[in-house]
């Protein structure tokens, strides 16, 4: 019965505990908890095997329509049987607790691979995207439309020794094709803002077009790395997919063919009877325009074809409980999957030395809305959870395992425990006796380098590259990547800038404003193919493929540093204290942050939250329009000499000297922890998350903080 127990910690609305039983599945550990639901590794004590097990709030139970709603769709799911679709084993009630249990799936999601890979080549994507949309289409003929088609809902099974296999999972807001009502009943926005269609976005009624509008999102995503519509807030984000044209995917990879743009256009034109005719003509038409060969969808059908059909199990419940309903089982193999973040233990201060502590794979994602919604997963329930502190949102999906920031929860697998806290590694040398001038980590699983000599240096999967030179003897001022596949570098002093994308830089030669030279000094890029540039009296802006002639702001003195938090909000700084900021298009009239001091450096988390440095000892932070100062000590006793700043989050920075590092937490700053022997001194960071920093020094080495 749901609510026998061992002793232990609550998890989440649920109030279950470790070891609790719910309808035949023994709770070993939560692996994803929401304002709504809790995903559980569980155990079916029936068939002994492992499940990830989705249990919704008693309160939910409570309401007799959607319960009966709830298994009338849960039944309508489980009966689509594809190979790329979660199976979904069971689902009902258990004292007032709705609950479904599906497979586990090994490896993580799309997202996962965008963030080793970078953008895709053209095969690798149409290999993910034309089975997913032989998945929807076996759905859509089985009357249901998913609503929430994204890279986190579609798992990817990376087991050796055969293909990548994708697995459309968490059809927790699908409905049933023909249906004009949500299935919350509540008027509640469903879906995910980044790939929604304008039809959902209005409330109309969704249909088969609406997943082909965000597979072509995701499409979009796959190809680009990047959204389809870049904004700083949901509501412009929805009000893009509602008015904006379809994002242009050649213009982000000119090496790909032309015709990609006309099929993204078709498939996220904003009626859905502009778009294609189902999701299987979207990706034979994608494959048509990539000339690439076609695709043999797998048979489907509406009806499971078990192998093994144990009878219906009737579970013994409280008075009122119906009965669970085994759907069908299939006589396959059951994948252990990768184990998800735990609860982020404490930063146990900044202690360097030789430890490399274990690293969860989870990672944070953003979090649009605080919307909470509830639906089927497999066409059952699917929850936009409650945001968190400092992040954006996502839905909980079937059968992975991590709770992002953006309230999406992903069972990757087995409850990890805690992970051990991060610290500062000992330093590796990566280009010996080089003097390394930038660093850039769009993910925690890649960086780039420069050093003084024109060459380049990247991080994948914990190990440093040899050294590649793109501009053999030149300064390189410093690095910005947007992800593994889109790159930038400036020369110092120089007019010369560099873009790496689609595997390869090329270089172009910026002018300034009145037709001089532009005397480069820093670039910044929030996303794939976008950029600003600055140097001497102006900045340069690249979009489209191209770099713009340089906008002049300034009359005096010289740009120092410039960093771009999104598309739309960018923080330019100068040698002569002044700080200029770039939203929705424009530049503003500088603002001075402190009057003379040469700014060498600045980060932005948000348009509202930014640090920047001076030369000597003082930090600068900035919320809301309003900067601070704050004098910085070394380990030593005496005062910083600070060379670069990183945030990685609203109200968290990090800071190098010449040889400490220093933490922004909590509104105050750390202490120097003293990294750096000898004449070495720090150059550059980059922290793309909290538990996550690279740092190089004009020795050519580099220090990892994880």
């Amino acid at each position: 019965m749901a609510g026998e127990s061992t002793a232990g910690p609550s998890w989440g609305p649920t109030g279950l505990v470790p070891g609790s039983s719910v309808a035949g599945y023994r709770l070993e550990s939560s692996i994803g908890t929401g304002g709504s639901a809790v995903v559980f590794r569980a155990r079916d004590e029936q068939l002994d095997r492992t499940v990830a097990l989705k249990v919704l709030t008693p309160e939910l139970g409570e309401d007799a329509e959607f319960r009966e709603r709830f298994i009338r769709e849960s039944r309508a799911a489980a009966a689509v049987d594809h190979p790329h679709i979660i199976p979904v084993y069971a689902a009902g009630e258990a004292d007032g607790m709705l609950y479904i249990a599906m497979r586990f799936v090994a490896g993580g999601d799309l997202h996962s691979v965008l963030d080793r890979e970078g953008p895709l080549s053209a095969n690798r994507t149409a290999s993910f995207i034309s089975p997913v949309a032989s998945a929807l289409d076996a759905a859509h003929a089985a009357r249901l439309v998913h609503r929430d088609v994204k890279p986190a809902n579609i798992l990817v099974d990376t087991s050796p020794g055969r293909p990548d296999h994708p697995y459309l999972s968490d059809f927790g807001i699908t409905k049933d094709a023909l249906s004009s009502v949500t299935l919350t009943g509540t008027g509640q926005f469903v879906g995910t803002p980044d790939y929604c269609a304008p039809e959902q976005i209005a409330g109309k009624q969704v249909n088969v077009q609406t997943d082909q509008y965000a597979l072509a999102c995701v499409t979009y995503t796959l190809l680009t790395g990047q959204m389809p519509f870049v904004r700083d807030q949901s509501m412009a984000v929805l009000w893009a997919h509602m008015s904006d044209p379809p994002p242009s995917v050649t213009r982000l990879r000119p090496d790909l063919p032309a015709a990609v743009d006309q099929v993204i256009a078709r498939a996220m034109a904003k009626s859905p009877e502009d778009r294609f005719g189902s999701c299987g003509q979207f990706a034979d038409s994608l494959r048509s325009a990539l000339r690439l060969r076609s695709y043999s969808a797998p048979p489907t059908s509406s009806a499971p074809a078990a192998v093994l059909a144990p009878p219906t199990e009737e579970v013994k419940t409280n008075p009122g409980a119906t009965a669970r309903f085994t759907p069908h089982y299939q006589a396959t193999e059951v994948f252990a999957p990768a184990a998800p973040a735990g609860p982020s233990a404490p930063d146990q201060g900044w202690a360097g030395g030789p430890q490399r502590p274990r690293r969860p794979r989870g990672r944070l994602v953003a979090v649009a809305a605080a919307v909470a919604v509830l639906a089927a997963i497999g066409v059952v329930a699917a929850i936009f959870l409650a945001k968190p502190s400092g992040g954006k949102p996502s839905g909980a999906t079937g059968a992975t395992g991590t709770t992002g920031a953006t309230g999406t929860s992903r069972a990757t697998g087995t409850t990890a425990a805690p992970p051990a806290a991060a610290h500062w590694q000992a330093p590796t040398a990566i280009d010996a006796g080089a003097d390394l001038t930038g660093v850039s980590c769009p993910r925690d699983v890649f960086c780039m380098a420069t050093d003084s000599g024109g060459n380049v240096l990247s991080y994948n999967q914990a190990t440093w590259s040899a050294p590649v030179g793109i501009a053999s003897g030149a300064n390189l001022a410093g690095v910005s990547c947007a992800s593994p596949g889109f790159c930038a570098a400036v020369v110092s002093g120089s007019t010369t800038a560099y873009i790496y994308s689609g595997g390869r830089w090329t270089s172009s030669q910026l002018v300034g404003a009145d037709g001089g030279p532009a005397h480069l000094t820093a670039v910044s890029c929030p996303a794939a193919g976008f950029c600003v540039a600055t140097g001497g009296l102006n900045v340069y802006q690249y979009t489209g493929g191209a770099w713009s002639h340089g906008t002049q702001l300034k009359h005096g003195g010289a740009f120092t540093s410039v960093s771009c938090a999104s598309t739309t909000f960018c923080l330019a700084v100068d040698n002569g204290g002044s700080a200029y900021s770039f939203t929705r298009g424009s530049w503003s009239a500088p603002v001075s942050v402190a009057t003379g001091t040469d700014l060498q450096g600045v980060s932005c988390a948000s348009a509202d939250f930014c640090a920047a440095i001076g030369t000597g000892a003082t930090a600068y932070i900035d919320q809301g329009g309003t900067w601070t100062s704050a004098q910085l000590v070394g380990a030593s006793g005496k005062p910083a000499n600070l060379t670069a700043v990183s945030c990685p989050a609203v109200g968290h920075c990090v800071a190098t000297g010449a040889h400490d590092a220093y933490q922004y937490k909590a509104g105050a700053w750390s202490r120097g922890t003293h990294l750096v022997d000898g004449t070495k001194q720090f150059t550059s960071i980059s922290c793309p998350r909290d538990r996550f920093c690279a740092a190089v020094d004009n020795g050519g080495n580099a220090y990892m903080y994880r």
